[in-house]
């Protein structure tokens, strides 16, 4: 069985990240550098697939990771075309 731990401080920095980026974009005074929170919310999601890909890799294989990835991501994009 795969262990899930909810890391709390990362997913944290990623929720600033994203509340950076979306004050940036509403003009809100003082936030001129939010367009950075991209940058940082691309590094931790990065890091963060890493260690899912890693995990899984151990467990079930390389083919039957990519297989999951696409059967999720797939149906979404057919919809939204």
């Amino acid at each position: 069985m795969i262990y899930k731990k909810f890391r709390l401080d990362i997913n944290g920095l990623r929720a600033f990240a994203l509340i950076s980026v979306v004050l940036y974009h509403f003009g809100v005074p003082y936030v001129s550098g939010g367009f950075i929170g991209v940058d940082v919310f691309f590094v931790i999601s990065g890091f963060l697939m890493t260690g899912i890909v890693l995990e899984r890799v151990d467990h079930k294989g390389v083919l039957d990771f990519y297989i999951a990835r696409f059967l999720r991501i797939v149906p979404a994009l057919v919809f939204a075309i």
